[in-house]
């Protein structure tokens, strides 16, 4: 279970013994010291004012992951102190924190939209008096964008209204189904009281529902005001959501008094969600808009470690590099696994194919009718023996399941770069091939990630074995770390940040 959310880690250098001298004179020095000193200063507010007009915003770290280790994926979103979505960033512009230590730079980026995963999100919209019709007509169109959005993702959208007590219009459906939700809202006027957290509670238990692992979202129209307003129930529910990897994106809307959306920001706050304003029905809809890019443009970033995983908690942070002073993002405690975790359950479809089982009879009656005209086929000649390649041919490509061993004696095995610089390049290998980035390798790499002697690929009875010598980054094949494997065709390994295949003809 993902622990709190920390404070940033900052480095200490933020503050040293020249700032400690920088006060000593402001407070006692003579008075043109003073005076230069106090000049100083507000140059250096100006001067980092400009800077966060340049670098600010907030940078929300979401969740990982872990499905291709060492390198892992990290999904979070940066905004603008008022909820822009600031986009166009690079891979580079982000470095990775892990239990304080720089692991660098990102090697890729993406974005959300582009990665076709599905969302999960409920609307969570109130529907009492302070809510006007010209309101409710901006929350509706709002939530039909946001719908569209859900809907290319395969993703499903919930929709609950809520005054006096909450209303399950969809708990989850298609966009055209939501769309026909939506419509359904309308305001309760004699409405006493609100109760907001219970509705927001309710699209906790539906979001826990889905698909695990995948995104999911609440987003919350609301004045900030429910039936008990004490602020630890605000934070309770936040924490609630952040433990089941929820994220509460709030819009106060609070025309009259602000200060009322004090509790809303904590709850969002508390599960990494961004609060926003809007304080005329005119500022809903853009409000709703800059929810439509976090979605689509939320960074997918992803960064590859330098460490194996322990299936221990570590604590992840990142931060924005680019320009001025560095944005951090919140610290979040996740374990990180020692091998990718197993992928999703697929259901198959049940449904009754009675004419696949028609093609399949009809199929294995051919069969044994063929085999029974064969049966007293004359014994063929003999095939004259092939001659053993020297070089693969396109023929030999086809994929190979059979273990070494099944397939006889070895003629030949070489090793082939898959990735970057040395992709398509093939090296042949000898009875006994060293790969790192010494000179006296037998195949030298150029990998900064790769040790000098990083791994041997031996010849042994029946095939060859690939053996790790020690390499700070270990040898991942067919995606598990191992310190000896025996290769059979088409295996796929990485050394650092290179990824081979092996390939082998057999005599």
């Amino acid at each position: 279970m993902r622990a709190r959310c920390q404070h940033p880690v900052i480095p200490d250098s933020h503050f040293n013994s020249a700032g400690r001298s920088f006060i000593h004179n402001l407070l006692g020095g003579s008075l043109v010291g003073r005076f230069l000193t106090l000049a100083a200063l507000l140059g250096g507010l100006l001067l980092t004012a400009s800077a966060s007009a340049q670098t600010g915003g907030k940078l929300r770290l979401e969740r990982f992951g872990f499905e291709k280790l060492p390198d892992v994926k990290v999904y979070m979103t940066f905004v603008e102190e008022d909820g822009t979505v600031i986009a166009g960033r690079q891979a580079s512009d982000f470095k990775l924190l892990l239990d304080a230590a720089d692991q660098g730079a990102g090697s890729a980026v993406a974005t959300f939209e582009a990665s076709k995963e599905p969302i999960y999100v409920v609307a969570v919209v109130q529907a009492s008096g302070v809510i006007d019709e010209r309101a409710l007509t901006e929350i509706k169109n709002g939530l039909r964008r946001i719908g569209e959005v859900v809907g290319n993702t395969n993703g499903r959208m919930g929709v609950l209204s809520y005054a006096s007590a909450t209303q399950r219009l969809i708990e989850s459906g298609t966009s055209t189904e939501v769309d026909s939700a939506i419509n359904k809202i309308s305001i309760d006027g004699e409405a006493s009281e609100t109760h907001m957290i219970d509705a927001v509670r309710t699209a906790i238990d539906l979001l826990k529902a889905q698909e695990k692992g995948r995104r999911k979202l609440i987003v919350l129209v609301s004045d900030g005001i429910d039936v008990n307003n004490d602020k630890k129930l605000f934070v309770d529910i936040g924490n609630r959501a952040q433990q089941a990897n929820i994220i509460i994106d709030s819009i106060g809307f609070a025309p009259f008094d602000p200060s009322k959306l004090r509790n809303l920001a904590e709850m969002s706050k508390r599960c990494y969600g961004v609060d926003r304003i809007a304080k005329a029905p005119s500022e809903i809809g853009p409000r709703l808009d800059a929810i439509v890019d976090e979605i689509q443009k939320q960074y997918i970033v992803t960064f590859p470690l330098t460490i194996a995983g322990d299936d221990k908690e570590h604590t992840f942070q990142v931060t924005h590099e680019a320009g001025g002073r560095p944005v951090y993002s919140n610290a979040v405690n996740e374990k990180l696994p020692s091998k990718p975790p197993a992928g999703p359950i697929v259901i198959k479809d049940n449904k009754s194919r009675w004419w696949l089982w028609l093609l399949l009879g009809v199929g294995v009656l051919g069969a044994i009718a063929i085999l029974l005209a064969l049966r007293k086929k004359p014994e063929a000649a003999p095939q004259p023996t092939p001659q053993k390649l020297d070089a693969p041919t396109p023929s030999l490509k086809a994929n190979r399941t059979v273990a070494i061993e099944a397939a006889g004696d070895i003629a030949m095995g070489w090793v082939m770069g898959t990735t970057g610089k040395y992709k398509d390049q093939t090296f042949k290998l000898k009875d006994r091939t060293v790969i790192g980035t010494a000179a006296d390798c037998d195949i030298v790499i150029e990998d900064g990630f790769m040790s000098g002697r990083h791994c041997e690929i031996r010849k042994v009875d029946g095939g060859f074995k690939m053996v790790d010598l020690g390499a700070t980054n270990g040898v991942i094949v067919n995606d598990k770390r191992v310190k000896e494997h025996f290769l059979v065709d088409n295996d796929n390994f990485r050394l650092g940040r290179t990824e081979f295949k092996f390939k082998s003809i057999f005599s």
